[in-house]
């Protein structure tokens, strides 16, 4: 089950709140085309301007979709829909971002799925999707729909980059089967790392107080301008197997979706940068714990064999320690700043990592016993299972 925390990849030991987070494809039981995107003042207002919510529901709606995942089936079976989720419309060709696990359904990959829309009138019309391409690591995926003649309405975009905390922001989805509804909230937060349903880390997420649910899992996140700022993609609980919303909902930032976008209109895939390690945010427990000379960092408990940081002089864990829950390898290396930005956790790696590209390099200062060491990863393309 995913959850709002850090990765277990990244191994945080310890948690004094346990927080299930759920993604919101329902379950019911049921080449390289130019993007035009960051819209322009025409298409969108300027920075620092507040529309009325019903303005921006009317001018978004129509952007707005419903995708319905169909789970393969044996030749002699009806296939019946197994997910229900939300997306939106980038351009007039009918491209359409969402999330990843919402065409994914029970982890199954299809190439098909119904999507419903909006016509001028208000009704509802079906119309079939063709899914381009998934990005598990971001948990967003790219669907094209086959309907000549329809009149789709592009959502203009935004930049998650420009938010504040305390900016008011919509979200538009079906939550629940009630189709094509509208909530409004604020950015609680930013820079958050979330894991996605694969367990991949998603840096710079944005979190929100609007309320999402079952459903939403693909629609917009808004600014005040209307334009799309995050591709809504979980909630967390206090409870394990909750469902409903406590005002604890993340984005995946609008730019992440764009270069998944980019990158499958080019390749057809998605490349991420990789720096091969596996750590832990330092907390004062693990500082007692282990009698770590620093009170920030990350240590690594673990570095990938003949992966980038290897081969750039990093060392991981080689000593079992017994700490609550589990065994870790103590003894590696501290990272205490990448790019001369200082690391305070695994969080701070994950955004940097989310910014870089694969082939950059950055400048690694750490801790290795009592002497500080230098060292520059050339980052390499992250496996597919990581």
């Amino acid at each position: 089950m995913p959850t709002a925390d850090e990765p277990a990849d990244f191994g945080r030991w310890a948690s004094l709140l346990f927080v299930t987070v759920l993604t919101f494809a329902l379950v019911v039981g049921l080449s390289g085309p130019r993007f035009n995107f960051f819209s322009p003042a025409a298409t969108a207002p300027s920075a620092g301007w507040e529309l009325p919510a019903d303005q921006i529901y009317r001018a978004s709606i129509r952007g707005v979709v419903k995708i319905v995942a169909y789970e393969p089936q044996a030749a002699s079976a009806l296939p019946a829909p197994s997910s229900n989720g939300s997306g939106f419309v980038v351009d007039r060709r009918g491209t359409i971002l969402t999330n990843a696990h919402v065409v994914t359904p029970g982890g199954m990959s299809v190439r098909r799925v119904l999507v419903i829309v909006l016509d001028r009138s208000g009704a509802e019309r079906h119309v079939s999707g063709i899914v381009l391409g998934t990005d598990a690591a971001t948990d967003v995926a790219v669907v094209r729909v086959e309907a000549p003649g329809l009149d789709l309405a592009a959502l203009p975009l935004g930049k998650a980059s420009d938010l504040a905390v305390g900016d008011r922001v919509y979200a538009i989805g079906n939550p629940l089967d009630y189709n094509f509804s509208m909530t409004s909230g604020i950015v609680s937060a930013l820079h958050r790392m979330v894991r996605g349903p694969g367990g991949a880390a998603i840096g710079e997420a944005i979190q929100t107080d609007a309320a999402i649910n079952a459903g939403d899992s693909g629609g917009p996140l808004l600014d005040a301008a209307g334009r799309v700022v995050g591709i809504n993609e979980q909630i967390a609980t206090e409870e394990p197997g909750g469902s409903g919303n406590i005002g604890l909902a993340f984005a995946v930032p609008i730019e992440a979706g764009v270069d998944v976008l980019r990158q499958i209109s080019r390749t057809g895939d998605v490349r991420h940068p990789w720096l091969g390690i596996e750590g832990l945010t330092i907390t004062p427990e693990l500082v007692s714990l282990l009698k770590l000379k620093v009170e920030t960092g990350v240590l690594l408990v673990g570095v990938s064999p003949k992966g980038p940081s290897e081969r750039a002089g990093l060392r991981g864990g080689s000593r079992a320690v017994r700490v609550p829950g589990r065994i870790i390898y103590a003894g590696g290396d501290i990272i205490t700043t990448i790019n001369g930005r200082r690391i305070t956790g695994m969080a701070d790696v994950v955004n940097l990592m989310q910014a870089a590209t694969p082939g950059s390099i950055v400048a690694v200062t750490y801790l290795r016993g009592d002497a500080e060491g230098s060292t520059h990863v050339t980052l390499g393309v992250q496996p597919t299972e990581q």
